[in-house]
């Protein structure tokens, strides 16, 4: 009874924004919910889509030269991968970091309730994940051949996937859970894990196509490397083919596994969650300190709290860098790249340099959101700032700054770059440098309106506001469509002004937006923060 309390309280909150609008403090329409969630399987839909894709191609090659196992073995490997790094760095905030560890270990509730109840989550968020992967290529499988073994291969496979992405999130998350209590800039090392995992992710992604035409040509040779030197490897394809020995042997290996990692989650949760931290204590030294300002006290306090929080840091500030690559990129190949696209579609160089202005745009878009964020993650402790002598302007005007400070710098010199290897006159490189930045001062601006506007405060995980927000996805999205509405219209007026009157045009109506915007702020916005 009180596991299945437990459960339902995780679940409602991770999709509590879908059920409740907080602005208003009551619940949504049946409408809006099934909106909202219609929209969810639509996304989740496109994912199944491009994986059904990717079995299409390689399904029938493989079956055609007796590597059907092979098909399960790279279908599995993915789907473990895509559980674990969508999963994993949820569950050490999921398990470890919740705001009510301390209000539900005071009650009369035995830790293993708790941690079932979170490890259920886990295994449901893993499930989802890896199901993205497993059902189309199940699909494929059943269209392609006609085996009744499947039936029970895929009942088999994915309970353990699922079961082994649960228990190596946990796992990955009691490591860092303990790694964290000793150090004493775990955020920062959060992060750098993490980037190294999307590194990783995105080698695969652009080399996939060579790797999966590789894979076809030389599957015998490969498969009979595999199956003779790898045995294990060999089981695991066989286990999704359905071969009765490999789902016995891979059920029984996920099912300890799972024991393991429970048994440990269960011992050490309550000494993890009430530990204090382990970190170096640093030796007290007299020094005199300046006082600063109040707007340089509360940007300090903005930053901060992104610095702390390693899914405030990789949700919104991952664009930053990468902006940095993408102006390494062009300082690298840039001219050679959209000389050969201007030569090949033969268009304007002005055209070239609206749809470049459009992409750097379109990434910094991606952190625009951080002012709207950092509105929500005030949380319960709104209270505290709005109880200091200082005024709401000057709150607003530290989380504007946030946001600029992180990627100011990386804007900049992405489109300088992009802009001293276009072709063009001086007034086109210098539009192309400036234009992106009115765009990231629009969108900052009018992403801490939104943010405002509505705002998620009662939340018990970071993850709910960074992620989850109305306001956070609105930006995203807005944002994301007006820098494609930037560049549009240039198509068919190309004809008729050149590059630099249109960015002109385009840099002046940022210019008055970010101005109307900043009235509103100054205006409205401390209004709707004084009635948080």
């Amino acid at each position: 009874m009180m596991f299945r309390l437990l459960l339902k309280k995780q679940l409602t909150e991770i999709f509590r924004s879908y059920f409740y609008d907080v602005k208003k403090n009551r619940a949504r329409s049946a409408g809006s919910v099934a909106g909202m969630f219609v929209l969810f399987a639509v996304l989740l839909l496109i994912g199944a889509g491009m994986f059904f894709l990717l079995a299409f191609t390689l399904c029938e090659p493989l079956f055609s030269v007796g590597c059907g196992w092979l098909y399960f073995c790279i279908i599995g490997g993915i789907a473990l991968f895509l559980g674990i790094i969508g999963s994993a760095f949820n569950t050490y905030n999921m398990m470890y970091s919740s705001k009510d560890n301390d209000l539900l270990l005071s009650m009369p509730i035995k830790p293993s309730a708790i941690v079932g109840s979170r490890v259920a989550c886990v295994y449901l968020l893993g499930l989802l994940y890896s199901g993205i992967v497993i059902v189309p290529a199940y699909i494929v499988y059943f269209i392609k051949i006609h085996d009744p073994l499947g039936i029970a291969g895929f009942i088999v496979f994915t309970a353990v996937i699922s079961v082994t992405v649960m228990s190596l999130s946990c796992l990955l998350g009691w490591v860092i859970a303990k790694v964290a209590g000793r150090l004493k800039n775990k955020s920062i090392i959060t992060v750098l894990l993490a980037l190294a995992f999307i590194a990783v992710y995105y080698f695969v992604y652009f080399r996939i196509q060579k790797i999966i035409s590789g894979l076809i040509e030389n599957a015998a040779l490969w498969g009979g490397k595999i199956r003779g030197s790898a045995h294990v490897v060999y089981m695991f394809g066989r286990a999704g083919e359905g071969d009765p020995l490999s789902m016995l042997v891979y059920a029984a290996a996920a099912c300890v596994l799972f024991f393991l990692v429970f048994l440990l989650l269960r011992k050490t949760f309550y000494g993890i969650t009430t530990a204090t931290s382990k970190a170096k204590k640093i030796a007290y030294r007299e020094k005199t300190v300046k006082a600063a300002g109040q707007g340089k006290a509360l940007y300090r306090r903005e930053l901060d709290k992104f610095l702390s929080s390693p899914m405030y840091m990789l949700n919104w500030g991952i664009a930053a860098l990468f902006l940095l690559v993408l102006g390494g990129l062009v300082i690298w190949r840039g001219r050679a790249i959209f000389t050969g696209i201007r030569e090949t579609l033969d268009i304007d160089p002005g055209l070239v340099a609206v749809f470049a202005c459009a992409i750097i745009a379109m990434t910094a878009s991606m952190g625009s959101g951080i002012s709207a964020v950092s509105v929500s993650l005030e949380g319960k402790n709104l209270w505290i700032v709005k109880s200091l002598p200082v005024k709401p302007e000057k709150v607003l005007g530290a989380k504007l700054m946030l946001g600029l400070s992180v990627y100011m710098l990386p804007l900049v010199f992405c489109s300088v770059s992009v802009a001293a290897v276009l072709e063009g006159n001086f007034l086109l490189k210098l539009l192309v440098a400036v234009m992106p930045v009115l765009f990231y001062l629009f969108t900052s601006y009018g992403g801490l309106l939104i943010g405002l506007k509505m705002p998620e405060l009662n939340w018990t995980n970071e993850m709910i506001p960074i992620k989850q927000g109305r306001s956070v996805t609105i930006c995203l999205l807005g944002s994301w469509g007006l820098a494609v509405i930037t560049a549009l219209p240039y198509l068919f007026l190309s004809r008729y002004i050149n590059g630099a009157v249109y960015l002109t045009i385009v840099s002046v109506l940022l210019a008055a937006g970010t101005a109307v915007c900043r009235k509103c702020l100054l205006k409205y916005g401390t209004r709707m923060f004084e009635d948080l």
